[in-house]
């Protein structure tokens, strides 16, 4: 549901009233609901995450919004003009969303080249809000099949920045896995990793060996080897 707000206003509301008014003859809704979501679930599972799973429940969504949209029509008089303004809606509502979420395609492909680059100089990475899924992509073995666990497919560990609030206590609380530092200019990056994006010149202790300028990339993103032995000079002194 999550490419189409209109499953949100009518989805929920209409399975409620689907179950309030269910009979034999559309019990198959309920068949058609569960059977195609069990892979979508072991897909989600083995972390193989994309909402394109989801398309092939858009029909059933789209029946089970059928009585959402009875149960609303039947509380009014006027039920042309209602179901005229269902339908307005949904098409400002579907139009309006899909502006929203209009995909930078060129942006997608570079930041997905830019992570092919830091999957071959890195192995443990502060968690980015948005470079991170990409990583995820690009270390994906080109040839099937493969198995998702036992495998070795997510090498390079992705480390959480939550709870901490400066940079040394989040490399000191997590030196056994990070090696890199990642950062840009995203503003869902946690303060301490912005001012390194700044002002990354003030941190000897960082070695920057890639930046996506240098690189011809339009989008800007930084990787910095830590020195630990500078880390631990500087902490100690």
């Amino acid at each position: 549901m999550g490419n189409d707000p209109d499953f949100f206003v009518f989805v929920p509301y209409g399975f409620i009233e689907y179950l309030k008014n269910r009979k034999k003859e559309t019990n198959f809704i309920l068949v058609f609901l569960i059977i195609p979501s069990l892979p979508i679930l072991y897909a989600y599972i083995v972390q193989a995450q994309d909402t394109r799973y989801l398309y092939i429940l858009y029909p059933i969504f789209c029946l089970i919004s059928l009585f959402a949209v009875k149960s609303y029509i039947s509380k009014f008089s006027r039920k042309n003009l209602v179901l005229l303004l269902i339908i307005i809606g949904i098409f400002v509502g579907s139009i309006g969303f899909y502006e929203y979420k209009k995909i930078d395609y060129q942006k997608e492909i570079e930041m997905y080249k830019i992570a092919k680059i830091i999957t071959d100089t890195s192995s443990g990475l502060n968690f980015h809000p948005s470079e991170t899924k990409y990583i995820r992509a690009a270390e994906l073995p080109e040839k099937w099949p493969f198995l998702f666990f036992g495998s070795g497919v997510h090498e390079i560990k992705s480390i959480s920045t939550t709870n901490h609030k400066n940079l040394e206590s989040f490399i000191s609380n997590s030196r056994e896995e990070l090696t890199h530092i990642l950062v840009d200019d995203d503003s869902k990056l946690p303060k301490f990793l912005k001012e390194v994006y700044q002002n990354y010149e003030e941190y000897e202790y960082l070695r920057k060996v890639f930046d996506s300028k240098d690189h011809g990339f339009e989008h800007q993103i930084m990787l910095f080897e830590i020195d630990f032995e500078k880390f631990d000079s500087i902490s100690e002194g």
